[in-house]
């Protein structure tokens, strides 16, 4: 018995619709891929400029309250990230006492007027060592043009350094 050709185009084209979704997906999945690949080298690429640079970056989310900081930050402060959270409360605590007003007083300024700062400070290392840091900080706006994150980005300073900043100013 003969199909009648009107049934054999819809099965047809239940096939082909089928198989063009099919390779619709398999090219999404590629695509993903070849993006997921292409973001894993970048990131690369960024851990290894931070490492050359003796550089550290990280954010604060006041919406969330969620903090990232970058594996190099972590390994200039001597902070194990699989046993210590970085966070608000511990860049507080680990940054060296005489330094928390001044760097209070620049990062909410920043924060109020939602400009770029900067300055100076030292945090304290275990072992009890100090490490001196100059970070650059900046707001992000949200849709509504209120301050929703802070990124940050610091490099640590030599005796050198901060031998030739101070005697810049």
């Amino acid at each position: 018995m003969l199909m009648n050709v009107p049934t054999m185009l819809k099965g047809l084209s239940r096939a082909l619709i089928a198989w063009l979704r099919g390779h619709e997906l398999s090219q999404k999945s590629l695509d993903a891929k070849v993006r997921f690949e292409e973001l894993r080298k970048r990131e690369a690429l960024l851990a290894e400029a931070e490492q050359l640079g003796r550089l550290g970056s990280w954010e604060h989310n006041l919406v969330t309250g969620e903090d990232v900081w970058s594996a190099n930050l972590c390994r200039m402060l001597d902070i194990d990230p699989t046993t210590t959270k970085p966070s608000e409360d511990l860049f507080w605590e680990i940054l060296h006492p005489d330094d928390r007003e001044a760097v209070r007083t620049v990062i909410e300024g920043g924060m109020r007027f939602a400009h770029e700062y900067q300055y100076q400070s030292r945090f304290l290392i275990p072992g009890g060592r100090e490490r001196t840091f100059y970070t650059w900080g900046k707001p992000i706006l949200g849709a509504d043009n209120q301050v929703i994150k802070r990124v940050k980005a610091a490099m640590t300073l030599s005796a050198p350094m901060i031998y030739l900043a101070a005697s810049c100013r």
